[in-house]
């Protein structure tokens, strides 16, 4: 490639890949802050800086790698509205979804859904095509062949199933039921897992490695995004955590133990939950 033609290439990618970044900070942030700590927004602001050094050094190959991992990203998220706004901001037009309309012809040429993978591909084009002010496509030829689907098919959909605190603890003493803890042992690194009094939201604890590397830690789920708020080193540490209410979790653990992180309050989109320590350094040996 000519210098002249690469530094062209390079500007064009920075323009793009520097408004991907914005459009991922405005619209992906905020969803699980722990105390005043945005972990999505920090790295999007990191992955800034290095695009910016990757500019200044030439370093094309690294910029095509970058974008091409958040439009993956986005392309699995399904997101609607990243090329209009990509469009309106830097007047370059990027297709998300080349592959997944490749696709969805050949499901049309067919003219009909074989499994649940083509259902997913023809529900989210049908959004897409919707969602496309710029779209000349005949929306009723993909809502007619999945009419036509869900009315030969009915779809069965496995819900994990959520375990209430009273479930999993002995109520007076806090220790984990012996049937439940088999259970659930058998799922990798997965102690337990309690949801939150209106089912919404859910506490787990797990542990990984071995010996210096062993952790134990505990992931909270709320509003759909989840985050590690806590962790000690060492394995399948005796700690507890449970719901006083829908925005209070209590952690029982012992301030003896080598934390790694443990944080006090998470904040989403709709969400406040406090995050409360108990220390039971007499009781965790």
């Amino acid at each position: 490639m000519k210098s002249k033609d690469k530094q062209d290439q390079i500007d064009k990618l920075r323009i793009i890949i520097l408004q991907t970044l914005e459009y991922l900070i405005e619209h992906y942030t905020g969803s699980f802050v722990l105390d005043n700590y945005d972990p999505s927004r920090a790295y999007f602001l990191q992955e800034k800086k290095q695009v910016e050094t990757y500019y200044k050094q030439g370093r094309l190959d690294r910029i095509k790698a970058k974008l091409a991992t958040f439009t993956q990203n986005l392309c699995l998220d399904k997101d609607i509205t990243y090329q209009h706004y990509i469009e309106e901001r830097t007047g370059y037009r990027i297709d998300l979804y080349d592959e997944l309309k490749d696709r969805a012809n050949k499901i049309l040429h067919n003219g009909i859904i074989t499994n649940i993978e083509e259902l997913a591909d023809i529900e989210f084009m049908i959004l897409l095509y919707r969602n496309d002010p710029n779209s000349s496509i005949d929306v009723n030829l993909y809502q007619n062949m999945l009419d036509r689907y869900k009315e030969a098919n009915v779809s069965q959909v496995k819900v994990q199933r959520l375990y209430t605190q009273e479930e999993v603890f002995d109520i007076n003493d806090r220790t984990l039921k012996g049937s439940f803890d088999n259970e659930l042992k058998r799922q990798q690194g997965l102690i337990y897992k309690v949801d939150s009094p209106n089912g919404k939201n859910w506490v787990a604890l797990h542990d990984s490695g071995k010996n210096e590397f062993a952790l134990t830690y505990l992931i909270v789920c709320a509003d759909g995004s989840s985050g590690s708020v806590y962790s000690a080193k060492g394995k399948n540490l005796p700690i507890k955590a449970y719901w006083k209410n829908d925005s209070t979790i209590l952690i029982e653990t012992s301030n003896n133990y080598e934390t790694l992180e443990s944080y006090k309050r998470i904040t989403t989109k709709s969400s406040n939950i406090s995050i409360r320590y108990i220390d039971n350094s007499a009781f965790a040996g």
